[in-house]
């Protein structure tokens, strides 16, 4: 019998400005990490924004986010119903993985470690699509 359809990759991330967090037992701390972006030929079909507080979002690269970046240090996305504000530094190179579709998410930080490029310290979302009152 003929297979319908191929199995999937694995998925695989290239992280950025991370340290070397591997511990002894083989998982992997993301806590100093600022964001991953897919391997060569992987299709990435949302991206996840963490806030500071630990607060997590997911939105799909199909709502075709418009990116507008003030300056390098202050980036906004618009989609359906929404506004995302990203504020920090050097913020060049997620407006460019986010206009490729190739970022898988991004994470907030209260204060930079001293040795990233790029470090993104705010996070705010807001609009309609990310309320939880119903």
């Amino acid at each position: 019998m003929q297979k319908l359809f191929k199995s999937n990759p694995p998925l695989q991330k290239a992280f950025h400005n991370a340290p070397d967090t591997k511990s002894t037992d083989g998982s992997t701390d993301t806590g100093t990490l600022c964001y991953a972006i897919a391997e060569e030929g992987q299709v990435v079909k949302r991206m996840e924004l963490i806030q500071s507080n630990g607060c997590r979002y997911s939105f799909s690269y199909a709502l075709l986010p418009v990116c507008i970046q003030k300056d390098s240090g202050l980036l906004f996305l618009k989609a359906y119903e929404l506004l995302i504000r990203i504020s920090g530094y050097n913020l060049d190179p997620i407006r460019e993985y986010i206009n490729t579709e190739q970022l898988i998410w991004a994470k907030a930080s209260v204060k930079p470690d001293g040795t990233a490029e790029t470090f993104i310290q705010e996070i705010t979302i807001e609009g309609e699509s990310v309320s939880t009152v119903l």
